[in-house]
């Protein structure tokens, strides 16, 4: 595993806590460490495009300081099966 000043080199903020959260290492203080930097409308974005929300929202929800409209969104694209639908059908059209 890349310690975290290595990988803040070479991947955006928000790759770098998508990461952290797959590979189960995500702290606290790597958190702190990146949250500053984090555009929270592109790690949405990417949550959605790789198709990571529960893990994502599984290990945020327990992290302070995330943004409430960040949670909310997750949350509601969670419950909302017609994001899935229209998340499956985009990227077919798109291969």
């Amino acid at each position: 595993m890349q310690k975290l000043s290595s990988m803040h080199n070479k991947y955006s903020p928000e790759l770098n806590l998508i990461m952290l959260i797959l590979q189960d290492q995500l702290s606290n203080a790597k958190f702190m460490q990146l949250s500053p930097h984090i555009c929270w409308d592109y790690l949405y974005t990417l949550t959605i495009r790789h198709r990571i929300i529960e893990q994502v929202y599984d290990k945020l929800i327990n992290i302070p300081h995330i943004p409430t409209n960040f949670m909310a969104k997750l949350k509601q694209s969670i419950m909302c099966p017609i994001v899935k639908t229209n998340l499956s059908q985009s990227i077919e059209t798109q291969f």
